[in-house]
């Protein structure tokens, strides 16, 4: 690259990083939202370290590499919601494998090295193209984890890399593929979870394409994607002609086939009999911003806004009002009959015959000393203190009232990872209103019952929307119906909120149950069990809607066995690796 072009960039990128960073200060100094400032100031910051270090990236004048992997990372951002461009992620991998065929053919000194950074290049521009928006919730956790999030995308590809020099190609593809559903599969489930670039959320944009998810989750998206970038990258290694394209036509279509043929069939699929078929929800968007406005206001004030919208809009045949995480707090579980708004919400649903109220809560329990103490209690004024991101159920004549405690765990905002390596920055967690201690859960999802016992609703909280897996727990304990409970103003009104809500149609699908959504702000709305969403609400508006929704005791494939595909992808790694190992050893023994 020519010197003066690179440092005519390096200025540019430079400067745009510096309004952007002195912008958001003046928001922030103002109480106002960063928007899509974030955006600019991670994107040109990545140029700026990108420009400077260049020489890392560029040997022998040769830039060619780089410019792959940053055609990967934008076809990966082109291909995932809510980009239109879905087919992108087909062939997003393409430069990637390219790089690593051509960096291993060539003279190059450390390679590995050179290979984790350009495939570094390319995920950091995915990670930010496409969840940027994290840091408008907090800047430096919303940088950590597009940056680290890249650095362990990497790995399994530096595997792939690694695996190629001693296998036969087929099976170094099949390292590649099973390398990386396992590392998504590991995703799901440590301390450092963030599975929102998962490969198989990308049809989130096109439902309709993926309805058998119903027996596959997204790892069978993740694996058709996979598939996909393997056989486009070998079929651009050869002489075009249709015999050639065959497996890839073929790998293309299928899918797609499949998808109508389920579309098609699943009207008519059998359901269990059940006396109530559908239920009318409303749920309610009460539209307090939560970065300056929703934990300030007393929830007395707020109240007024959940009370009026929810009376002009549920009758005597309404069955369930939802209201979304985090409704109100902080709440005693032991004695959640004695607070007024308990009270106020209580004389609501006695007003009402049919009516179910569920609604996301702050709670805690206390707990005596003499107790088993949890690792999430922390010592407080009023003593040792469990805290949770919680949601109750509150119908007319109940003795008590049922609650439930969130699952999975925002890392930083809900939970410290690895607190037991990373105490250290304690001091430093607290001052990005981190929480050390974390906040409680339950070792098992459970669900709300009707009044009837024929209902059964699973209260997703927020980020569990996200784990397929994780919810067909509710689904194995009885839920033939889904609410999703959130906060989603905490990105603004960026592709965040949107990104969440589709995502909720692969659920739907998944587990082939209707969904009622209820944001704070973002988007609520109602989706069927194929994926449609209805009756989305605007972004920044208080208001409530409501639907007649089916429900479905149907048990699905994949709510049955779950991430089978996942575990299979376990023993296909395991087992390349083990061929990988006995080649070494014979290529050793014959140098010898």
């Amino acid at each position: 690259m020519n010197k003066r072009f690179r440092y005519g960039l390096l200025f540019t990128a430079l400067s745009c990083f510096i309004l952007c960073a002195w912008k958001m200060y003046q928001l922030s100094e103002n109480e106002g939202l960063w928007g899509y400032w974030t955006l600019g100031f991670l994107a040109s910051g990545w140029l700026t370290w990108l420009m400077a270090t260049l020489p890392l990236y560029v040997r022998k004048k040769n830039i060619r590499w780089l410019g792959l992997s940053t055609i990967s990372g934008l076809l990966f951002v082109l291909g995932f919601p809510n980009s239109p461009v879905t087919p992108a992620m087909f062939i997003a991998f393409v430069p990637l494998l390219m790089i690593a065929d051509e960096l291993a053919k060539s003279d190059e000194e450390n390679k590995k090295r050179l290979l984790m950074r350009y495939t570094y290049n390319a995920f950091v521009i995915w990670n930010i193209g496409s969840t940027w928006w994290v840091g408008n919730a907090g800047l430096a956790p919303g940088m950590i984890a597009n940056l680290l999030n890249s650095f362990f995308m990497c790995l399994p590809f530096l595997l792939y890399y690694i695996v190629n020099q001693r296998v036969a190609k087929p099976i170094a593809y099949a390292g590649f593929i099973s390398f990386w559903l396992c590392w998504e599969h590991l995703h799901l489930s440590w301390e450092l979870s963030w599975p929102w670039l998962t490969l198989g959320n990308a049809f989130a944009q096109y439902p309709f394409v993926v309805q058998w998810y119903e027996y596959t989750g997204v790892f069978g998206g993740g694996l058709w994607i996979l598939l996909m970038n393997v056989l486009c990258y070998e079929f651009s290694k050869s002489q075009i002609s249709f015999r050639r394209a065959l497996p890839v036509l073929t790998a293309l279509v299928l899918p797609v086939l499949a998808s109508f043929i389920v579309l098609y069939n699943e009207p008519n699929a059998e359901f269990a009999d059940i006396d109530l078929p559908d239920i009318n929800v409303t749920v309610i968007q009460p539209n307090y911003e939560p970065h300056y406005e929703k934990f300030k206001i007393p929830d007395e004030t707020q109240l007024t806004r959940f009370l009026s919208l929810s009376q002009k809009n549920i009758t005597n045949e309404t069955n369930y009002l939802i209201f979304p995480e985090t409704s109100f707090g902080y709440f005693d579980v032991d004695n959640m009959t004695e607070y007024p708004i308990i009270n106020s919400l209580q004389h609501l649903t006695d007003s009402f015959p049919n009516l179910h109220l569920i609604s996301g809560l702050d709670l805690y329990k206390i707990y005596a000393p003499s107790e088993n103490l949890p690792k999430s209690v922390r010592k407080t004024k009023r003593g040792l203190m469990e805290i949770y991101n919680g949601a109750v159920q509150i119908t007319k004549g109940q003795d008590s009232i049922p609650y439930y405690k969130k699952g999975k765990m925002v890392p930083g905002a809900e939970a410290f990872p690895f607190r037991w390596l990373f105490g250290f920055l304690e001091p430093l967690f607290h001052q990005f209103n981190g929480t050390v201690e974390g906040l409680g859960t339950q070792p098992e999802r459970s669900v709300f019952w009707s009044k009837d016992g024929k209902v059964a609703v699973a209260p997703l909280i927020c980020y569990e929307s996200i784990y397929g897996g994780y919810c067909t727990d509710y689904v194995r304990k009885g839920a033939n119906v889904l609410f999703i409970m959130t906060n989603d103003g905490w990105w603004d009104d960026t592709p965040g909120y949107v990104q969440h809500l589709k995502f909720g149609t692969l659920r739907a699908i998944e587990l082939r149950r209707c969904i009622a959504r209820s944001a704070n702000t973002g988007s609520s709305a109602f989706i069927d069990k194929f994926g449609t969403i209805t009756q989305s609400t605007d972004y920044d508006t208080p208001t409530a809607v409501s639907a007649r929704i089916d429900i479905n005791n149907k048990i699905t494939f994949y709510a049955r066995f779950g991430d089978y595909i996942a575990w299979i992808a376990v023993f296909l790694a395991i087992s390349v690796l083990c061929w990988f190992g006995k080649e070494s050893y014979i290529h050793q023994n014959k140098n010898k």
